[in-house]
């Protein structure tokens, strides 16, 4: 989050300038280089190609969401509040699960 942070500061100062897409350009070529290391390393080579499928799925649902929270606010007064409690509520309840799940597998329950 600190990078998207950094990253995000960097293209708001630099808007209409070339700094844009010079950060851009070094992001894409850090990322090829980190996709590089990666297939070079025995132990981790597999996981570049598993795993993204509930990753691209989870971005689909969330961009959805935003839609729909986006529709929602124009139409209701006061939705906006409602909204951000349903989703940290949502969110704790996921963590949790989550939580449980790694902690019985790990333990043998």
């Amino acid at each position: 989050m600190t990078f998207l942070g950094i990253m995000s500061s960097l293209l708001v100062l630099g808007a209409g300038t070339l700094t844009p897409f010079l950060v851009i350009g070094i992001v894409i070529v850090w990322a090829m280089t980190c996709i590089y290391v990666t297939l070079r390393n025995e132990h981790v080579k597999g996981l570049l190609k598993e795993g993204w499928t509930p990753l691209l799925g989870a971005m689909v649902i969330s961009s959805g969401s935003g839609i729909v929270l986006d529709l929602f606010v124009s139409r209701y007064d006061g939705y906006a509040l409602l909204a951000v409690a349903f989703g940290g509520a949502y969110a704790h309840l996921d963590d949790a699960l989550a939580c449980l799940t790694t902690n019985s597998d790990f333990l043998g329950c």
